[in-house]
């Protein structure tokens, strides 16, 4: 087992952080373009035969729900700002009082004409300018007061409406199949981004050796391990390991909400950075896990183990004895 350093090897030189940035953009632009080029080149395309009938069973859902409807054109549509009131009232009847009641009868007890108007329409409440009690028979759902303002009104309904569709994407059965649905495109960027960075971080570094990704080629710079060696190929599966963590975290319930998933992101990105420039050897997040420092390729030499490093500098300094007794150019020289 390789004994542990905490001191580099006088040839390793750490990178500069100017480089490793520019690096780093570069790869993540390569990343992100195999991505791309895999999703919706290959996997939208895999994955289509579940996608595809979930997405018209979601439809069909939403059209029943009476929340939205088909317009002139074939597309899914919803009630808007240009929408006429009697309609969207209609529809918001429709959905408490018809299909809440078939979707969850659990709970179909609770949403009576009398909870419609007191928690919707709110009629004994603020709502009470804009809609009234039928004089026939108070116990239906209520209908438009004619003397409210109309543009009021529809404002009143979007709002109410916005609160429906949420209701909706919670109705049990709609909410299995919105899951899965989402799953599934989930897993279509999951298995692209893999993929996409496995290659910028694994493959290229494996090909360019020494750990070089396309960006640190262009800025100079390579991997080393922790103690100033070469970098092993394992260390460059396990640098991918926060990463892959992060994207198969993806497919958990918790990331449905995209404003989840840059929050994290972005503490994460804070952390490994603010790692980067606290650390003596200037390692990030994904440094730590493997082990890794990112190092000058041109002013660095990198050595396989401790006993050919020593054996390097033995010779180095020898040479360098020579150099002061006889004026002569060392001619030691080291294939990094």
């Amino acid at each position: 087992m390789r004994q542990r350093k905490y001191t580099l090897p006088r040839h390793t030189n750490i990178a500069n952080q100017g480089p490793r940035i520019g690096a780093f953009l570069i790869d993540l632009a390569i990343s992100l373009a195999i991505t791309l080029t895999l999703l919706f080149g290959c996997f939208r395309f895999v994955f289509n035969f579940k996608t595809k009938p979930l997405y018209t069973k979601i439809e069909e859902e939403r059209i029943k729900s009476q929340l939205f409807f088909k317009s002139e054109s074939g597309a899914l549509d919803y009630y808007g700002v240009e929408s006429e009131n009697e309609p969207f009232l209609n529809a918001l009847k429709s959905f408490y009082l018809t299909y809440i009641p078939e979707a969850n009868p659990d709970v179909a007890s609770d949403f009576t004409p009398e909870w419609f108007n007191a928690n919707v329409l709110k009629i004994e409440g603020d709502g009470k300018y804009f809609f009234v009690l039928d004089e026939d028979d108070p116990h239906k759902p209520g209908i438009i007061n004619t003397e409210a303002d109309k543009q009021s009104v529809n404002s009143f309904l979007q709002k109410a409406w916005l609160v429906a569709n949420a209701t909706l994407n919670k109705v049990p059965s709609f909410r299995q199949m919105n899951n899965e649905f989402t799953f599934y495109n989930s897993l279509e960027f999951v298995l692209s981004a893999i993929i996409g960075f496995a290659v910028a971080y694994i493959v290229i570094p494996i090909c360019l050796k020494n750990g070089t990704t396309a960006g640190k080629k262009a800025f100079g710079l390579c991997l080393a391990d922790s103690d100033g060696y070469k970098v092993r190929n394992a260390q460059l599966l396990m640098r991918m390991m926060p990463l892959t963590v992060i994207l198969l975290s993806f497919l958990l319930p918790l990331w449905r909400s995209m404003f989840v998933v840059l929050i994290v992101v972005l503490v994460v990105f804070l952390v490994s950075f603010s790692l980067a420039m606290a650390s003596p050897k200037k390692s990030s997040l994904h440094d730590f896990t493997a082990r890794t420092i990112v190092v000058n390729a041109k002013t660095s030499i990198l050595f396989n183990n401790a006993a050919e490093e020593e054996e390097y500098i033995l010779k180095e300094d020898n040479e360098q004895i020579v150099v002061e007794n006889t004026g002569e150019e060392p001619a030691l020289k080291y294939e990094k």
